[in-house]
Formats: structure tokens, C-alpha cells, sequence
């Protein structure tokens, strides 16, 4: 018999009680009976619940028919080519598990990726010379001769606990290409390179995620996703609050009442952060803030991983934040609108001081009443920040510079802090709320906006913004094949969509046009607002980050080099 004892806490039972329980053991066991008792504590509850969130272990196959080579020191490894029909077999069979050790999932259909597909169907007996093949990583190589022992003869390897960590795009589009025509899949060939990482110190199979990764092109956040910490992070959201949180690029991002991704959170973390400099250097580009080493901001905000709960409670200011910040900008024109636009982050990281760190990570704070009372410390933090501004560097002063300055940034958070600490002097936001001086020029449409300023990537995700009313009308079919609800931007003006389902390129009204179509969504409004319904996770739809981009460029009244004073 097994008397198992559930305790909150350390798990520690006092003296007193373990005599009771070693007396009934006594006393109950004997004649072929046992009697044992376990005490199991808070710690031995989570880790069972950590390990049961663990991904199941993949088992891959590879048939290497063409000739190989291997090596057995010091670690095993072996390269050969594999059909890229077998590829596609394995994506079909674990889908987007397959990429977890990788620096990042599938990029969706990419103007790349669809490349690949197209040269695969197109000429797959080329295909071998003008890829650079995938790397597979796994515990132990498992090796099965069709006849002949010898290296370089036919063989199938078992690959248990496999991951793709370089070449998910490849993979992806061999599944994509077989969809399509599996029969000159078959035909072609991919050069794998396989490593157990048996044996190997830590840090090795890391470093060859990072070095092998260069096909598509890389960013710096890529490389977050092999650090421990964000899967860490990730299990925390699932255990403490039951809610998602994504850290490769590729994976979309959650609803926003669900959860969060890494680019959210770290610009949170940043505005949170004690010293303004990385609210200054996110405004410029969120590239900093994947930035390693002891000034990095990377390193600063993960290098000692930030709990779950202090995320989210900061994801969750810094987007009562913005609301409040969209709603007073459409009341504010001229110098006033520019501050609000390139201040917007330092205003942010301002709110934070004001509320403060413990009251973010102290778990009984009333953190409801915290939250409702942002909107009142935004209107109070920005009034403030636009008169300081001309207070500190004269009303001709370059907005846009000042606020790229660090050292510019931190006095005025200085001087904002003091003001509104001190309670008088603080001027009413009323003031400079002002009727525009001159018609504003005309907005032009929004996909030349973008396009003619490069402002989104080519290759970057997109993800459709259904409203309400298209969830109960189409949801079901979109959700069918979870590639109907994303696609990927090209800088073109009349085409600059790219379906992942149908791998085809169209205008943003023309795909909703489409989709309503394909989903036979016969009541479909007459009106068709494209670039509402498309937006790039993180950042808004394609209207909002051109409305965005439009008022910096319209309200930003720099004065010339020589009348600055």
C-alpha cells in the first residue's frame, strides 16, 4: 500500500508526525504486506506539470539511396542526400514541432520560400545544386543497411529526438511543393547533414543552430529563440497565468486577450526599465532590443529572466498606454502632435517610474485600480513632456532629435518626474489641444505610403484581421487550413500580398474580395476595406502603420539648420 501526502509548501513533516506514520506502517504492514508513504511538495507538483507541457520527442526516418559519408569523432554526424518527397513526409506528420530547436518556425510563403517551391516543381533534378540543404539535429543515429554494410551504401536512419535547427523554410516548401505535385517532389534531392549531440558539451548544440542559419535572411531576434530563457518564459505564462506567449518569428501572435510575444513584452520590459536609454534606442527600431553583452538590452531585460507575472502586468500598462496616446494625439496638430508621436516611448517609460516597479511585481497590488488609472497619468505625463520640451531646448529645437538623444531623453525625464512629483506647475493638456493652423494635405492611399517608403520588409508576415461579423461568417472555413488566415508582403503597389494558400499575389481588397468568395460568404458587405483587414502582428493593420507614418511626416515641422538656436 502507497499513502501518498500532498503538501503545500517545502514538504517538510515534523518529527512528531513522521512517528505517527512510521508506527502505522508498523502496524498495518506485515504478512506480505508493505506500507509506505511519500510526501510530495510544491516544487514536486511543478516540475510534474513542467513536464508534462514538454513536446513528446520526435522519431524522424531518413533513406539515404544516393551515397553518404559520415564521421565518428567527436561526435557522430553524417551527410548524404534525402528525397525531398521524404521531407515533406516529415512536416506533414509533425508540422511546426519539427522546428522547435530551431532559431525560428516557418516563415509562411515568403517571396524565398516560394522559390523554392517553384524550383522544386520546375526542375527538381536541380534542385540539389541550388539549395544549401537542412541540418538535422537529434540524440542518437540509429542505422538499418538495405544490404551491403559499407559507408556510402544504401541505408535508413532513425533519428530519435530530431529537430530541424537549420533549413525549416526548405522543409516547409518540400510539403508545399507535394501538395501540389508529389511526383516531381520525388525527384528531387536535398543535402542533409545530421548531428547526434550525444555526448557533447552544453552550448554545442546551440552554437550550430546559430552558425548554420544563414539561407533566409536573418535578424538579431532570430537567435533569441535557442536561449533557454524564452522557453522558460513561455512555460511560466502557460503554468502562472494560462496564457500564450511566442518567441519564434513565424509563429503568430495571440489575441491580445490571450496573451502576448517576445517583441510586446521586451518593449514593455524596456519602458519599465530604470534608465530611459532603451525606450530612446526601441523608438528608433526594435532591433535594439535584441541586442547581447553588457550594454545590450537583450542582456538587461533577460539576462536574469523576468517572471510571467511582472510581463504581463507590463505588456498590459504599456497598452493602456498607447490607447490612451492614439486617443489624445487625434486632438493635438502641430508641434504638439509631433511630440506625442516621437515621445511616445519616453512617455511610456515615464508612466512605468510613476507607478513604479513593486507595484508591477508585488503579486497583492491592486492592480486593477493600477491599470484604470493610467489613462489620467498619460494625459498628466504628456502635457508635461510637450512644455518641458521647449522649456529645456527652445521651441525651434528638431523634435525628432531630441528624442532620439539619449542624453536629451533623460533630461526631460528628469525634469517631467520632478514637475509632476512637485504637483504644481503641471500644465493642462487642454492647452495645446489646438484647431490645425493650415489644411492638412491630403493622405495618400495607403499601399503607395508604405511602398514608396519602405517601410515594411519584404517577407514580412501578415495575418488577416477578421472582424466579428467574418468570425461567424467564415471563421470555420478560414480555420480549415490555418494558411488562409496568413500571408506575406512584397513591396509592390498593386500586388503586394501574398497568400500562403494559394501561394498567388494580390491587392489587400482583392484577397478579401477572394476569400469571401472561396468561403461562399454569400450576405459579403458590397464594401471591401483591404488594407483594414490585413495587419503585421505587433506592429497594426497596414491602414494603422500608414496613418502612423503619415502623421510623422505630415505634423513634423522641422525649421532649417540655421534658424535653430
Amino acid at each position: 500500500m502507497h499513502l501518498v501526502i500532498a503538501l503545500m509548501g517545502d514538504g517538510r513533516l515534523s518529527l512528531e508526525t513522521r512517528a505517527i506514520l512510521d508506527e502505522a506502517a508498523r502496524e498495518f504492514g506485515g504478512l506480505g504486506r508493505t506500507v509506505e508513504y511519500r510526501v510530495v511538495d510544491q516544487a514536486d507538483f511543478h516540475r510534474a506539470i513542467r513536464e508534462d507541457l514538454e513536446p513528446e520527442p520526435i522519431t524522424l526516418t531518413a533513406k539515404m539511396t544516393e551515397g553518404w559519408h559520415d564521421r565518428e569523432t567527436p561526435y557522430t554526424a553524417i551527410v548524404g542526400e534525402v528525397s525531398a518527397a521524404e521531407l515533406a513526409q516529415w512536416y506533414a506528420d509533425n508540422g511546426e514541432r519539427l522546428y522547435d530547436r530551431n532559431v525560428r518556425k516557418s516563415l509562411g510563403l515568403t517571396g524565398v520560400n516560394k522559390t523554392l517551391v517553384d524550383s522544386m516543381l520546375e526542375d527538381p533534378d536541380g534542385f540539389l545544386y541550388r539549395h544549401n540543404g537542412i541540418t538535422v539535429q537529434c540524440d542518437t543515429i540509429e542505422r538499418e543497411f538495405f544490404a551491403k554494410r559499407a559507408t556510402g551504401a544504401p541505408i535508413s536512419l532513425t533519428l530519435r529526438n530530431a529537430s530541424v535547427v537549420n533549413g525549416a523554410q526548405t522543409v516547409t516548401s518540400a510539403n508545399r511543393a507535394f501538395e501540389k505535385d508529389p511526383d516531381a517532389v520525388a525527384e528531387a534531392y536535398v543535402s542533409v547533414r545530421i548531428v547526434s549531440i550525444h555526448g557533447a558539451p552544453e552550448g554545442f548544440a546551440q552554437s550550430i543552430t546559430k552558425a548554420t542559419n544563414t539561407q533566409n535572411h536573418m535578424e538579431r531576434r532570430d537567435f533569441i529563440a535557442i536561449d533557454s530563457v524564452q522557453s522558460e518564459i513561455q512555460k511560466d505564462f502557460k503554468l502562472s497565468l494560462d496564457r500564450e506567449y511566442v518567441f519564434r518569428r513565424g509563429e503568430m501572435d495571440p489575441a491580445p486577450e490571450s496573451g502576448c510575444s517576445v517583441t510586446e513584452a521586451a518593449t514593455a520590459l524596456a519602458c519599465a526599465y530604470r534608465d530611459p536609454t532603451f525606450a530612446v534606442r526601441v523608438k528608433g527600431s526594435t532591433e535594439a532590443l535584441w541586442k547581447e553583452g553588457a550594454d545590450g538590452a537583450y542582456t538587461r531585460l533577460f539576462g536574469q529572466q523576468p517572471s510571467a507575472h511582472q510581463i504581463w502586468r507590463s505588456v498590459q500598462v504599456l497598452r493602456e498606454i498607447r490607447d490612451e496616446l492614439t486617443k489624445l494625439r487625434s486632438t493635438l496638430s502641430g508641434r504638439a502632435a509631433s511630440i506625442a508621436d516621437s515621445g511616445a516611448l519616453l512617455a511610456a517609460h515615464v508612466v512605468f517610474q510613476r507607478i513604479g516597479s513593486e507595484a508591477i511585481e508585488e503579486p497583492d497590488s491592486d492592480w486593477d485600480t493600477i491599470l484604470r488609472r493610467v489613462p489620467d497619468q498619460v494625459r498628466s505625463v504628456l502635457a508635461c513632456l510637450i512644455d518641458m520640451v521647449d522649456k529645456l531646448f527652445t521651441s525651434k529645437s528638431y523634435i525628432t532629435s531630441t528624442f532620439a538623444s539619449e542624453e536629451k531623453s533623460k533630461q526631460l525625464v528628469q525634469a517631467v518626474l520632478l514637475t509632476l512629483d512637485a504637483g504644481s506647475g503641471t500644465p493642462d493638456l487642454s492647452a495645446f489641444v489646438t484647431a490645425a493652423s493650415k489644411k492638412r494635405p491630403k493622405r495618400p492611399p495607403t499601399i503607395h505610403l508604405l511602398v514608396d517608403h519602405d517601410l515594411i520588409p519584404d517577407g514580412t508576415p501578415l495575418a488577416y484581421a477578421a472582424s466579428d461579423t467574418e468570425e461567424r461568417a467564415i471563421g470555420a472555413w478560414l480555420d480549415q487550413d490555418p494558411r488562409r488566415r496568413r500571408a506575406s508582403w512584397l513591396n509592390d503597389r498593386k500586388a503586394p500580398i501574398l497568400w500562403e494558400a494559394d501561394g498567388r499575389r494580390y491587392s489587400p481588397s482583392g484577397l478579401v474580395n477572394h476569400i469571401w468568395q472561396q468561403a461562399e460568404w454569400r450576405e459579403q458587405w458590397s464594401a471591401v476595406q483591404g488594407p483594414k483587414q490585413w495587419r503585421v502582428p505587433g506592429e497594426g493593420t497596414l491602414v494603422e502603420i500608414a496613418e502612423r507614418l503619415w502623421r510623422r511626416l505630415d505634423t513634423e515641422q522641422e525649421p532649417e539648420e540655421g534658424s535653430q538656436s
